[in-house]
């Protein structure tokens, strides 16, 4: 029988979470909503959508069988948030469409937040009506709703709470294992009897800490360091024995976050050079970018309920305009805002105040700030990493510290007058009013709009459309091709909007995604170039079975031009969704004619040579090193394009091409190239499918090199041409006092030409 006391807690939970879903309803305005439709159709969104289609469809987090064909794909981003694709790959068990899944896990989130602020407020001793109004106000932050199903992970911050009570508990040393105890009968289950509240607790908060998004959890690691510092020096006092259990509770945590990252880090190390540090790797300016500004903290929501609070913020966020981001999205409301302030000013009358909480959160508050303030601590550590740029996230660490400011203030209120319950009801009155008001400051008006209903109803009737009438299990590909490091959109098409369709389909392959730099995403881009017969015949001898295109990601000359010579070649009209921004053409019939004519054993030459990656040069006609997609020429040793060409790195580089007819006779390669060679004549070889070879030596300057290439080595290699150029000595512009651009370059390509 559970006791009275847990009993009422149990109660006191509940009521916190019932209040703040029947308030999250009314603020998202649920009953007008359309549940299958998300909140949110756009950018950042599509990694949730994406992942919840993929364990329904089979996958999880870090495979997703729908995508990337006619490979595989598989993550390359280091999310740790486990606890949350957990939570919805037991929702995919039981629905079966992935907007359904994120919207009911996004409301959701609003009491399940509401849940771990009450637990952690009544861990730190804040009485149960303080609690729970805290905790209403606490779980519908703006930051939940501004970052709501586009950074989902990140709106569920329920981690936040319980990880800032351990931290408190730390500064306090007042987290300690009990005395060992030894078990007679069964001696291996006395480690357990050290274990008591306290420890287990901050315990099960390190593995949710590690199991959640890794920018909480890399927070969670600098706090519990400040905490550790502050027991360490308690009382102007050097005590190291109290580092023992901060260390302890980081080092767990740190455990945590390496076994949720295992599938991450085990496929990173197998696959190092699809894993392309693109994905991942930041500007460390950015830190300073995405930095925390005390304005966008303390300031009104954008589109405040009070039209002059409203055009006050919109005034600031104008004047400020090249400063704002998604920093925008840190404002605490005006409570947590005055318990801020009062938090920062408390450190400078530590020594007069006698409650040490007020005192320490406002000691974490300030760390805090000047951990993410722009110009702030973050920006030496983005000097050794800078995967973690946006600081401005912590905002909700900061919210809660100052959560607390206010909740102590409430309850010496509360208990100055527990004698007096006429006053004690007037007072307990007043206070729901101001958490009333807050919740209303909080929240931006018309916050959840579902304006792309149009789209979403017409993307899912069109994929329902290609589905019906496409074999189970066919590959579609994806018109246009859209480099995987695209983060900012295409044409007219926003950022991800090649997801549309993966989002909503069971039972077909599609080609957007793959890894960056694998070797599907150089045949995707080799794809993109081809003649339209040639890229059809490659796609009947892969075995694609249709060809999707966004209209919005071309010039509407471009996509007619396109349409009208597949209609010719296929003899078909293609399918068009209900608002004509997207068509399908159906290849099932084309591929089946064209490979009856070919017996087997050809057939399987053939799609050899329609899956080959290789950069396809024409006869007599030049090859830019700026031409469409021609990354994917460009294997190793290479820079990143630029408006003329790009520079080689170091001491070899390698180019493979594909010619697309045969040649009658003996070839010359010809490259047009500027050679870097400030001090010396630049010396290399270059080298052709491993046999012919020429050694170069040129001064700086604009030249042209050629090679002879026999037409028997054109044949052997299938006409393909591996290039490879070994250059003596590269050198820096800033090894050679010619600028600070530390790269080893020496060929500077700007085309190619084989006649």
């Amino acid at each position: 029988m559970l006791s009275r006391n847990i009993k009422k807690e149990f109660i006191f939970y509940l009521m916190s979470m019932i209040i703040t879903l029947v308030a999250s309803v009314i603020i998202l305005d649920i009953w007008d909503k359309d549940l299958k439709v998300p909140f949110n159709y756009s950018s950042d969104v599509f990694g949730s959508l994406n992942a919840a289609q993929s364990f329904i469809n089979g996958g999880n987090q870090y495979y997703f069988p729908n995508m990337g064909a006619p490979g595989e794909v598989y993550s390359y981003f280091p999310d740790s948030s486990n606890i949350q694709y957990g939570i919805i790959y037991l929702m995919s068990l039981f629905i079966k469409s992935s907007t359904l899944i994120i919207n009911i896990f996004f409301i959701l989130s609003f009491p399940a937040i509401a849940l771990t602020t009450t637990i952690a407020l009544r861990s730190l001793k804040i009485s149960p009506f303080v609690s729970i109004l805290a905790s209403v106000l606490y779980s519908l932050l703006p930051s939940h709703f501004y970052r709501g199903e586009f950074h989902l992970s990140l709106a569920t911050y329920g981690e936040v709470p319980l990880l800032c009570v351990v931290i408190f508990w730390l500064m306090n040393n007042q987290i300690k294992f009990s005395p060992y105890k030894s078990n007679s009968k069964y001696p291996y289950l006395g480690v357990f009897s050290i274990f008591n509240f306290k420890t287990t607790f901050s315990f099960v908060t390190s593995f949710i800490t590690a199991a959640s998004n890794p920018y909480y959890t890399f927070f969670a690691l600098i706090m519990l360091a400040f905490a550790m510092v502050y027991a360490v020096f308690e009382n102007n006092k050097l005590v190291l024995k109290n580092a023992k259990m901060s260390l302890f509770i980081i080092a767990t945590t740190i455990l945590f976050l390496i076994i949720n990252l295992f599938p991450y880090i085990q496929y990173k190390l197998q696959n190092i050079e699809t894993t392309d540090a693109v994905s991942i790797s930041r500007n460390p300016v950015e830190s300073d970018i995405f930095s925390l500004r005390l304005g966008q903290l303390i300031l009104p929501v954008d589109n405040h309920r009070i039209p002059l609070l409203a055009h006050f913020k919109s005034e600031y966020n104008s004047t400020f305009q090249q400063f704002i981001n998604e920093n925008g999205m840190a404002t605490l409301g005006f409570i947590m805002s005055i318990g801020l302030i009062i938090s920062l000013f408390s450190v400078f009358f530590m020594n007069s105040l006698k409650n040490r909480l007020i005192i320490q959160a406002g000691l974490l508050n300030l760390f805090a700030l000047v951990l993410s303030f722009t110009g702030g601590i973050a920006s030496l550590i983005a000097l050794f990493q800078n995967f973690i740029r946006c600081y401005n996230r912590i905002s909700v660490f900061v919210a809660f510290f100052s959560l607390i400011v206010i909740c102590v203030l409430a309850d010496n209120l509360i208990h100055k007058f527990k004698n007096n319950k006429n006053k004690l009801r007037k007072i307990k009155l007043m206070m729901i009013i101001i958490i009333i008001v807050g919740i209303l400051d909080q929240c931006p008006v018309n916050f959840s709009v579902q304006n792309q209903a149009e789209l979403y109803h017409s993307n899912v009737n069109f994929v329902k459309q290609i589905e019906d009438t496409t074999q189970k299990g066919g590959m579609i590909f994806q018109l246009p091709v859209v480099p995987p490091d695209n983060f900012s959109g295409y044409k007219n098409m926003g950022a991800y909007e090649l997801f549309y369709p993966i989002i909503h389909s069971e039972n077909l392959r599609w080609t957007y995604r793959p890894a960056i730099g694998s070797d599907v995403d150089r045949w995707q881009r080799v794809m993109s170039v081809l003649p339209t017969d040639e890229f059809l015949k490659r796609l009947a001898f892969s075995d694609f079975s249709g060809i999707y295109i966004d209209r919005y990601g071309y010039e509407a000359s471009e996509y007619s031009k396109i349409e009208n010579e597949l209609s010719n070649l296929l003899g078909q009209k293609p399918k068009v969704s209900d608002n004509q921004r997207m068509s399908f053409f159906s290849i099932e019939k084309y591929s089946t004619e064209l490979r009856s004519k070919y017996s087997k054993e050809q057939l399987v030459l053939l799609q050899q040579q329609a899956l080959s990656n290789d950069y396809p040069i024409n006869l007599a006609q030049p090859l830019k090193a700026t031409d469409k997609n021609t990354d994917s020429m460009f294997i190793s040793g290479w820079n990143s394009e630029e408006e003329w060409g790009r520079w080689s790195e170091g001491r070899e580089s390698k180019i493979n091409l594909s010619l697309v007819e045969q040649p009658q006779n003996d070839s010359t390669l010809t490259f047009s190239a500027n050679i870097f060679a400030p001090l010396e004549n630049l010396k290399f070889n270059a080298k052709v499918n491993g046999e012919v070879n020429q050694e170069f030596s040129f001064n700086a300057g604009y030249h042209k090199f050629s090679l002879k290439i026999p037409r028997e080595n054109i044949i052997k290699n299938n006409n393909k041409l591996s290039i490879v150029f070994e250059i003596n000595n590269p050198i820096s512009p800033k090894e050679a006092n010619v600028s600070n651009d530390e790269r080893n370059i020496g060929i500077g390509l700007i085309d190619i030409l084989i006649e």
